[in-house]
């Protein structure tokens, strides 16, 4: 059979449309991909980033505790007596545990775990504090303070409480255990924004990660 000019033209023709509508299809296809990869990236980034504010206005929280409630009255042998019911702030930001958990497949799989132990210490703090809060409300009400003699130094009365030694016993354990539990949570939560930092840099090139910066002893969160 005779080769058709004609007939080769077409084919041609044909063929070079059908490679174009092939790589344009690929292109799409790659392009598309790309941006669900950078889509994906940016939702895993900024779900770090909460995680290190959520974190970050937690442990203001604690210190805020620590340094105004605690460290007044720390080293003083009868601080149980010192202590009275306090209200604070709780921080308004959670740890979006449910959007990381990408971590479980990355190098550092346990971050995720440390994360959710970092942000349940800041809760356990909350709750011990709770606890002791309701125990002196109740040890208030049942116990009005009897008044004392006339303290010459202050020119005034003084009282004193009478109590049991199971009721001083359980005020001790309440308030041991929220210092116990705020010299916990402090370096934990602050350690775990700083790993957040590190695993941020491995593996989100070029994102950016909150930095903890330490200045006498006062941490301060940079977000550079």
């Amino acid at each position: 059979m005779e080769n058709d000019p004609a007939n080769s033209n077409y084919i041609i023709a044909f063929g070079s449309a059908a490679a174009g509508a092939l790589f344009g299809s690929v292109s799409t296809y790659v392009l598309g991909r790309r941006q669900q990869k950078l889509d994906e990236d940016n939702r895993r980034h900024g779900a770090l980033i909460n995680t290190q504010f959520a974190l970050f206005s937690q442990v203001k929280v604690v210190d805020g505790l620590k340094a105004n409630y605690l460290d007044p009255v720390r080293d003083e042998p009868d601080r149980f007596t010192k202590l009275g019911v306090t209200v604070f702030i709780k921080s308004p930001l959670n740890v979006p545990l449910n959007e990381l958990a990408f971590i479980a497949s990355s190098k550092s799989p346990n971050l995720i775990q440390e994360i959710s132990d970092a942000e349940q210490s800041y809760l356990k703090t909350l709750q011990v504090l709770d606890l002791f809060n309701q125990f002196h409300i109740e040890f208030e009400k049942t116990h009005s303070p009897i008044p004392g003699t006339l303290n010459p130094a202050k020119l005034q009365p003084t009282a004193h409480v009478i109590a049991d030694k199971l009721e001083i016993k359980l005020l001790k354990f309440y308030v041991d255990n929220i210092y116990k539990e705020v010299d916990l949570a402090t370096p934990k939560l602050y350690q775990t924004i700083e790993k957040v930092s590190e695993f941020i840099k491995q593996n989100f090139k070029g994102k950016k990660a909150i930095k903890i910066e330490s200045e006498k002893g006062v941490h301060t969160a940079r977000h550079p």
